[in-house]
């Protein structure tokens, strides 16, 4: 990993983690590699996905679920493998890429680039859960899930340069 996300993840969670308020949790869930071909799956890609957000590697490292949650994140992923009207679309479709363990889905990727008990206002997890997606996405990831960048643009500003 570039050691410049490194230092921001880490400027970001001495700042917004472990608030009392009301906290959001961002986890990341590892999705199978056959994701890349599936049409319909690639459809609701958010990184990398048109003209401002192109495709940077040939090759990607991985493919990936940013998300955001204010149950516990084992009990998210949990809703996630039930598939049902509350899953993401990936989980749905079948792309996770382990639907019987967090630890072997999400555990690892989650304690390196998630946060735990983000507070809610000023819309900071949103923007906590986009920043992250696009710094895996600029890491060399394929990122399914966050969207907040869509309709507030701040990726790129202090603090989430």
């Amino acid at each position: 990993m570039d050691e410049k996300f490194i230092d921001r993840l880490n400027e970001l969670r001495v700042k917004f983690e472990f608030s009392k308020e009301a906290p959001k949790h961002i986890y990341v869930l590892k999705l199978d590699k056959k994701i890349r071909h599936d049409k319909k799956a690639l459809k609701s890609r958010t990184f990398p996905n048109g003209p401002d957000y192109p495709e940077l590697f040939d090759n990607p490292k991985g493919m990936v679920y940013v998300g955001l949650t204010g149950l516990a994140v084992e009990e998210r992923y949990k809703v996630h493998c039930a598939k049902g009207k509350k899953a993401a679309k990936v989980a749905k479709l079948g792309f996770l890429s382990n639907y019987s363990s967090f630890e072997k889905c999400g555990k690892e990727l989650t304690d390196s680039f998630g946060f735990y008990k983000v507070g809610w206002k000023e819309n900071k997890p949103e923007k906590i859960e986009s920043w992250v997606a696009w710094s895996l996405y600029k890491q060399g990831y394929w990122v399914w899930g966050s969207h907040f960048h869509l309709s507030s643009h701040f990726l790129g500003t202090k603090p989430f340069h």
